[in-house]
């Protein structure tokens, strides 16, 4: 029989629930939202979360907060992660000198922006504080570089069960920006490995921006520190060997 992982359970038909041996969820959001919809017809669930092979070079090491120049979104480029909001931080942040010498803003995104976004990020382009890579899908590696030269990245998302941009940026030490949706306040924890935010207005973000710009050697301690208990995959080689035995 199948193992299913539903990250999102709305894609999962009711016979095929009822097939499964066991449905795996990210998260205790995700958790919740399968027990309204449809715990009813497969009572056996369990929550791993998102897991990664630690491709962080260091691995044991502690990451280096030095040399970290980005405030990155990280992902597709849509309403879900508020991207809007995004390029409303980017150009208050701009017109109000917020941002230092050193620092740019980095749109890395697989999403082919529409002519009306492109538009409104032309002139920041070409200052040379935003850097943009759109309309592709972006590899690994790559992300891996971005991820390592960021000084934070955006999760300030309006939905999630979890998010792999969180859990990447966490294996690379990067603190993340994040609401208090879905998973997202489950692992973030302002203060050490990241800020959470109320409000998805201007001023907030640039203050937990600020926070973290003031303190980022602990951030990134406090997010390497999370990826290695929560995210890194053989930290769950006992779940992962108990549902080895459900399915087989």
């Amino acid at each position: 029989k199948a193992l299913v992982r539903a990250p999102g359970i709305r894609l999962l038909t009711i016979p095929l629930l009822r097939e499964v041996d066991k449905v795996v969820v990210p998260s205790k959001s995700a958790f919740r939202e399968y027990a309204e919809r449809s715990i009813q017809f497969n009572p056996r669930v369990q929550i791993i979360p998102l897991l990664f092979v630690d491709r962080y070079e260091g691995q044991n090491a502690v990451p280096s907060a030095s040399g970290r120049q980005y405030i990155t979104f990280l992902g597709r480029a849509s309403r879900a992660h508020q991207f809007d909001r995004f390029l409303d931080l980017v150009e208050v942040m701009l017109a109000n000198k917020r941002l230092a010498e050193a620092e740019r803003f980095l749109i890395a995104t697989p999403t082919r922006l529409s002519k009306r976004v492109l538009i409104r990020l032309d002139e920041l382009i070409r200052s040379g504080r935003v850097v943009l890579r759109s309309g592709r899908p972006i590899p690994t590696e790559e992300v891996n570089v971005f991820l390592r030269q960021s000084l934070l990245v955006w999760n300030a998302y309006a939905h999630s069960t979890q998010s792999g941009v969180m859990a990447q940026a966490f294996m690379h030490g990067t603190p993340v920006v994040a609401t208090r949706v879905g998973g997202l306040a489950e692992y973030v924890v302002s203060g050490y490995n990241g800020e959470l935010v109320d409000d998805v207005d201007v001023s907030s973000l640039v203050a937990a921006i600020d926070r973290i710009r003031s303190d980022l050697p602990n951030y990134v301690c406090g997010a390497r520190k999370t990826f290695e208990t929560h995210f890194e995959y053989s930290r769950h080689l006992d779940s992962l060997r108990d549902l080895l035995q459900v399915t087989c």
